[in-house]
């Protein structure tokens, strides 16, 4: 499909890819220009990208954590493989270590079903964590179905963080700490790289705003 594009006289591309480092971006017509989201294609050097500052993020999400007296945090992840510009099993598992803190991860379907299933296991576990991080809203919302399943309040028997800021982050309740992403800015961004007179490589970084609400608090033994 993607070597047909020249045939169907596209001059450019915004993708967010799967899988950036797939041998099959190099057949992407070289005069197409390429603008890659999240992630640099490495089959194909010459494609701008807007990277995203995972490594901020997910390290203010953990410290945020830390400073409330969390020492023990699951982190659920999307199913989709981890990837050079958002690698956040790894990020997760370092940060987490450098901060004293035991840091488990799971993967999950990004759906709120899927996520509360994972979400439930690792809430019913003996070892059951007091914080759970979710690198996505929407998983975040399947962690507040399990957790009320189970009968556990939020954040009082365990607090939980999201990663998007979606719009109904601040209508559920208790409201979700998250993080937002200027999401014009980003578009912005890759509109200007895709339309540029100047045909080179760019890469732009943007950094999350963390928005802390009422799902996140000490846990029980600090209080």
């Amino acid at each position: 499909m993607l070597s047909t594009l020249q045939a169907q006289r596209v001059d450019g591309i915004v993708v967010l890819p799967v899988d950036p480092s797939a041998d099959y971006w190099a057949s992407v017509p070289s005069d197409v220009r390429v603008v890659s989201l999240g992630d640099a294609l490495t089959a194909r050097p010459s494609s701008s990208c807007v990277m995203f500052d995972n490594e901020y993020g997910v390290g203010t999400a953990l410290r945020h954590l830390a400073d409330l007296g969390h020492r023990s945090v699951a982190v659920l992840v999307s199913a989709q493989p981890t990837t050079p510009g958002r690698p956040a099993q790894l990020l997760a598992q370092s940060l987490g270590a450098a901060l004293g803190l035991r840091v488990t991860v799971s993967s999950c379907s990004a759906s709120v079903t899927g996520a509360a299933e994972v979400a439930a296991r690792v809430l019913s576990s003996d070892s059951r964590p007091t914080a759970l991080f979710c690198l996505s809203d929407s998983i975040a919302f399947g962690a507040y179905r399990a957790a009320r399943d189970l009968g556990l309040s939020i954040p009082g028997d365990v607090s939980i963080l999201g990663f998007d800021d979606s719009a109904l982050a601040s209508l559920v309740s208790p409201e979700l700490s998250t993080f937002g992403w200027d999401e014009h800015a980003i578009v912005e961004a890759a509109v200007t790289a895709l339309t540029s007179e100047d045909a080179s490589p760019t890469s732009v970084m943007f950094r999350p705003e963390f928005m802390q609400r009422g799902s996140t608090a000490p846990p029980r033994a600090v209080r």
